[in-house]
């Protein structure tokens, strides 16, 4: 597999990966801190948004979506 394959199959595994933190960050706010969004007031697209961008844009999503690219490099290269 070519470095510009991997590299797509890792934006890729990134954008799952952040979106589901983002999700389940905004999911753990709605749920337990109800006034978290009273300091700037969003809509649902602009809170969801937030999340999706504060969730794909940390250390712990780049490391999770390393280890998983990692993974599927390893398991496509066996094939």
């Amino acid at each position: 597999m070519s470095v510009v394959n991997a590299f797509v199959l890792f934006l890729f595994i990134h954008l799952i990966v952040g979106s589901i933190r983002g999700i389940y960050r905004y999911r753990m706010i709605e749920k337990y801190q109800y006034d978290y969004y009273d300091d700037h007031p969003l809509k649902l697209i602009g809170r969801v948004g937030h999340n999706l961008f504060y969730g794909t844009f940390t250390l712990p999503a780049f490391y999770i979506s390393v280890s998983l690219t990692t993974v599927a490099l390893f398991v496509l290269s066996l094939s």
